[in-house]
């Protein structure tokens, strides 16, 4: 993001997580057991406290060696491990003192969005590929999110098959973000993920 909007230094992510393993529900109980995190993210010289650096140390060549790129991943890891450590403390637990939903919805049209971007990971499935022969299995996940329209202007999600394949789709926001600049977000996602696979 620091890249493709160089006057601006400071962004906010959104990232769901899930409480579900708080819930003592089996695996076959279907709900919306969700919360989220919200990194703040900086490129500014000087890191303000509470945020993690978006910096780089490679203008415009190969991550793959960008120490503070691999910081960056480290701090957010930690974050999202610390998020989903307790069902204390949740963002979600604030819905309990909202009176009056239509109008939270609603008096966000037209407001400056409270978050940069979203990055949504349902993570790693077992589809039973290269396993006994014989059976239905899968290598490939196709996992998107819907934008909402006072949302998140990029949504990235991920996800992965065990012995498969990793997948990750970008939607944006129409009119929201030119798309001439996700497509610029696209292919750097695709130039950093190749590689990553090359290392």
């Amino acid at each position: 993001m620091a890249v493709m909007y160089p006057n601006h230094s400071r962004f906010v992510g959104n990232i769901p997580l899930s409480l579900r393993r708080f819930t003592n529900l089996s695996d076959r109980d279907m709900g919306c057991f969700v919360s989220n995190i919200e990194p703040y993210y900086s490129s500014d010289e000087r890191l303000p406290w509470g945020y993690v650096t978006c910096r780089s140390e490679t203008q415009g060549g190969p991550e793959t060696n960008d120490e503070l790129l691999w910081e960056s991943a480290r701090m957010t890891k930690k974050l999202l491990q610390d998020g989903t450590s307790t069902a204390s403390n949740q963002t979600v637990g604030l819905l309990k003192f909202v009176s009056d939903y239509p109008k939270l919805f609603y008096g966000r049209f037209g407001k400056k969005r409270e978050n940069t971007f979203e990055v949504s990971n349902i993570g790693l499935l077992d589809g039973g590929a290269k396993g006994s022969t014989g059976k239905a299995y899968f290598d490939w996940v196709q996992f998107s999110g819907a934008l909402s329209a006072y949302g998140n202007p990029y949504t990235i999600c991920v996800a992965s098959a065990r012995n498969g394949y990793m997948t990750v789709s970008s939607s944006w926001g129409t009119e929201v973000v030119a798309d001439e600049e996700a497509l610029e977000l696209v292919g750097w996602l695709e130039s950093a993920l190749v590689g990553l696979g090359d290392v």
